[in-house]
This record gives C-alpha cells, sequence and structure tokens, in this order.
C-alpha cells in the first residue's frame, strides 16, 4: 500500500519521497527532479512496499534525513480479495505514528486512488478493490491530515493498463505537492 513517502520541509529543513520504485522515477521525470517548492525535496522508493512490510533501510534513510513534513502516499498493494480494509488502514497509522514519534511534526495521508487491471491469477477486482479502497480512505480522512485527489479521472487520465497515471493523471497528482509546499 505504501507507494510514497514526500518530506517537506521549511527553508532549512529537508524534504523526502519514499516509495515504489516506478512511481520515484515517474515523479523525478515529470518535475525534471525539481518540484520548484521553497524547501529540499528527497526521493525514496522501493517496489512492492506495503504498509505492514516496510523497507527498514528506506525508514532509516527517511529518519537521517530529519524531515519537517511527510506525506504518505497509498497504493492498492495491500488489498486483495480478502484484506481488511481496517487492519490495512490500522497499518498505515501505526506507520504515521511512528514517523512523529521519530520527530517529523507533520505527517500526512493520501488516500488510494483507483486502478482498473489486476492480475489474471488472482482474485481481486476492480469493484472490490473499489470498495475496500473506499472503505480504507474513509478511515484515514477520519484521522485527519488527509489528502484526497479527486481531480483524477478514471479511466481518462490513467494510462493504457489502467494501472498507473497518464501525462495529464501524473500533473494532477503531483500538483496536489505543490500547493501544500
Amino acid at each position: 500500500m505504501i507507494s510514497r513517502l514526500v518530506c517537506n520541509a521549511t527553508s532549512k529543513k529537508p524534504d523526502g519521497y519514499m516509495g515504489r520504485t516506478k512511481d520515484i522515477v515517474r515523479l523525478q521525470k515529470f518535475c525534471d527532479e525539481d518540484l520548484k517548492v521553497p524547501s529540499i525535496v528527497r526521493f525514496f522508493g522501493k517496489g512492492g512496499m506495503t504498509a505492514e512490510r516496510l523497507d527498514l533501510k528506506l525508514l532509516h534513510a527517511l529518519r537521517a534525513f530529519h524531515s519537517h513534513l511527510v506525506v504518505l502516499i497509498l497504493s492498492g498493494n495491500d488489498v486483495s480479495a480478502i484484506s481488511s480494509p481496517r487492519r490495512i488502514a490500522g497499518d498505515v497509522l501505526r506507520l504515521r505514528n511512528a514517523i512523529l514519534d521519530d520527530g517529523v511534526q507533520e505527517v500526512y495521508l493520501c488516500g488510494i486512488i483507483e486502478r482498473g487491471t489486476f492480475p489474471r491469477n488472482g482474485d481481486l477486482t476492480h469493484r472490490s478493490l473499489n470498495a475496500q479502497r473506499k472503505k480504507i480512505n474513509e478511515i484515514l480522512r477520519e484521522s485527519g491530515r488527509y489528502l484526497c485527489v479527486k481531480t483524477i479521472r478514471f479511466p481518462k487520465q490513467y494510462s493504457k493498463g489502467l494501472v498507473h497515471l497518464n501525462e495529464t493523471g501524473w500533473m494532477k497528482y503531483f500538483l496536489i505537492y505543490v500547493v501544500m509546499f
């Protein structure tokens, strides 16, 4: 589920970004490695990461970066046909609390966005992912510091595979960071 962590800071404190490698490459390419905000932004990432199964090296790197603000962006890696939205949201909230305990002043959670393609051998469908996604987002929204990207339209702003966003979708998605900073 953990797609990325973006850490923002004042002009004297660093910002960072942690998540799936492909998303980091897309973000870096999209913004030419510069979000053009008045702070330092750092990108962290690893493919297949979930809230339950985090990469400890990445968390250590995030801690060493001494971020002021972290934006935790979620994908559907934790969601399966039989997963529990409450458990997944609980894992995300525990991660948020651990980051706060490490001295980060603010942690924002971005909701899970829609997805349209699933492994052929799995039981997860578009309908079941959306039902769980909405429940997870609802729980996270109630916890405060929640960011929702409602302007992305499915499937119009997705690439051919309906898993990743197209250029217009990425632009809208990353504008949330620019507005925050």
